[in-house]
């Protein structure tokens, strides 16, 4: 008696498709009259294996039939196993013909060989016949055309921007639609480059030249430290004033509101970031300030010389500002103690900062005056009062470790 294994029955007299084992062949009814179908993986997977697949189909006898493409297959389990797969490969069809073809020499002088198909079967429309058929499977390459975000760091060592790559076709034009370039934290993007360097700007016209290879093509991302907020109006820049600041025009000061006079304070007190005028001007400034107890200076936080101090900077007491590419231009102040004559022991007027540490200063312009009130008594003007209007100072009551390059500063009295 014959050993038979029941896979699947189907009732009907039509095509009854038999089920397979992970690379093993499957016995049907009467597997002596089954067709056999043979499926040769060429270096892909089925469920992880690489066996050939073998199926049997109970087809009548004397007839043709359709047969099923085991790589149509729908996907039925979780880890994606159950797909005919070449890893960087898919699949071109299956053929019924294979043939090897001598392609050159190794370097040892052995010959090499290449393989070929030919005769793609159809499954919508070729047909099985009582021999059965065996087929082979045509891989291609898969071809990755990529365009890849870099920068060079500090250490000269080039870094990719991003998690990964754009994939893109033969012809397409690069597009950093996911803004990679701004990925860079503490950084601004200055632009698209195609070399290293950043000296050759990106050709915004230029299309991926595609290839018989996997071809990565590389831009590279020019920066300058900081993370800029662009400013174009007075406004603006109130509201951004503790942030890296980069001007796209001249800024008129006196178009604020008085709103935003209040919250502005006449000045950048304290600024530690990055201020580029870009070369404009920030015009007609006013600055203001507080004769409040609570907000005068230690001493200590100047020069050690006693408390309640009245300081009167445009950047006051600061650490690590870069201030570059700008000019202050028609910068106006009035010293007058109002309700703190009574407390305040000492005044220090300074056009750009009280106390700069590790500043850097570039081209950079202060035009200004100031104007005393009549209030104040000429004995603390002479004792108490401290204005910096010499230019050797660059505008800095105190200074250490600040750099200054091309810093003009012109600081004048005028009348009440």
């Amino acid at each position: 008696m014959k050993k038979r294994f029941v896979i699947l029955i189907v009732a009907a007299l039509a095509a009854c498709f038999a089920l397979i084992g992970c690379g093993s062949e499957t016995e049907f009814l009467d597997r002596e009259s089954a067709v056999k179908v043979v499926f040769k993986l060429e270096g892909g997977e089925y469920q992880n294996s690489p066996a050939d697949l073998v199926y049997y189909y109970a087809f009548k006898k004397g007839t043709t039939n359709l047969i099923k493409d085991p790589a149509a297959e729908k996907e039925t389990d979780k880890f994606n196993s159950s797909t005919v797969k070449r890893d960087d490969y898919y699949l071109d069809g299956w053929y019924r013909t294979r043939v090897e073809i001598e392609d050159g020499t190794t370097e040892d002088g052995k010959p090499k060989y290449k393989v070929e198909y030919d005769n793609k079967w159809d499954f919508k429309t070729d047909r099985v016949d009582d021999d059965g058929v065996q087929l082979y499977a045509c891989w291609v390459k898969l071809i990755h055309y990529t365009y890849g975000v870099y920068y060079i760091n500090e250490n000269g060592e080039e870094v990719m921007l991003g998690s990964k790559r754009y994939i893109v076709d033969a012809g397409d034009k690069f597009n950093d639609r996911l803004d990679y370039a701004s990925k860079r934290e503490g950084w601004s993007p200055t632009g698209y480059f195609q070399d290293p360097g950043c000296t050759i700007p990106w050709d915004e016209d230029f299309v991926h030249p595609g290839g018989d290879v996997n071809t990565e093509i590389k831009v590279y991302v020019g920066y300058e430290e900081g993370e800029f907020v662009e400013v174009s109006t007075a406004s603006e820049l109130v509201a951004n004033r503790w942030r890296d600041i980069k001007l796209t025009n001249d800024i008129d000061m006196s178009t604020l509101t008085e709103d935003e006079k209040k919250k502005f304070a006449g000045s950048f007190f304290g600024y530690g970031r990055i201020f580029d005028g870009n070369g404009y001007a920030v015009k007609n400034l006013d600055m203001t300030y507080s004769v409040g107890r609570d907000d005068l200076l230690d001493g200590f936080d100047i020069d050690e010389s006693g408390n309640f101090i009245l300081g009167i900077s445009l950047f006051g007491v600061s650490s690590g500002a870069k201030v570059r590419n700008v000019r202050f231009e028609n910068v106006s102040v009035n010293v007058d103690l109002g309700g703190g004559a009574g407390y305040i022991q000492r005044v220090i007027l300074a056009p750009l900062f009280l106390k700069a540490e590790n500043a850097t200063l570039t081209n950079v312009h202060f035009d200004g005056t100031y104007t005393v009130s009549d209030k104040i008594s000429q004995d603390f003007i002479d004792n108490k009062f401290d204005v910096v209007i010499d230019s050797d100072k660059y505008g800095c009551y105190k200074n250490t470790d600040s750099v200054f390059e091309n810093v003009e500063v012109i600081f004048s009295k005028t009348s009440a």
